[in-house]
């Protein structure tokens, strides 16, 4: 008897080591997920944004996911490959912003002269861009609701550096409006 509720004892005290170890590694995870999100808020704090939007709510995960996805496409080779043709190029982007849902990529060299990656080719000076700034600085990052330079609409943008044998040579950000 006295050896059954030993192990009851042990078996008990086990499980409420178990449950303590992981509500404290949620707990641990919850904390250090909201720092992550705070500090790439903060990144991003400053932005030009739509007037009365003070703050942007901490990054989510789908914003996160997002960047993920833009540095992933950054570094294909076909971004900075001179023997590929510009309408492989056109074509490749356009397929991908369909895909990811994007109103379109573009391209900033490092003086800021962004051209769009897809058949117009439209371009603009995004060096007053915080986004732009935060990539050329090696972070990517995500901007609050700006108000887009070429259709006045509300929109959101993902940026993150591109290099060139660990040498930064621009900029690549995909945009999409705003919800």
């Amino acid at each position: 008897m006295k050896s059954t509720n030993m192990k009851t004892t042990l078996l008990s005290t086990a499980a409420i080591l178990a449950l303590a170890v992981i509500m404290t590694s949620t707990s641990l995870g919850a904390s250090l997920g909201e720092t992550i999100n705070l500090n790439l808020s903060s990144q991003v704090h400053g932005q030009e944004s739509v007037p009365n939007e003070t703050q942007r709510a901490p990054i989510s995960s789908f914003d996160a996911a997002e960047l993920v996805y833009l540095e992933a496409v950054s570094v294909h080779p076909i971004v900075l490959d001179d023997d590929v043709s510009y309408e492989e190029k056109m074509a490749f982007f356009e397929a991908e912003a369909e895909k990811a849902g994007y109103i379109g990529f573009r391209f900033a060299d490092l003086q800021g002269q962004a051209v769009a990656l897809d058949q117009d080719g439209a371009q603009i000076d995004v060096t007053d861009r915080h986004y732009f700034q935060n990539a050329m600085a090696g972070e990517p990052n995500v901007s609050d609701v700006l108000v887009s330079k070429e259709t006045g609409e509300s929109i959101v943008v993902y940026a993150t550096p591109v290099y060139l044998n660990d040498s930064l040579a621009g900029v690549l950000f995909a945009s999409r409006i705003a919800n």
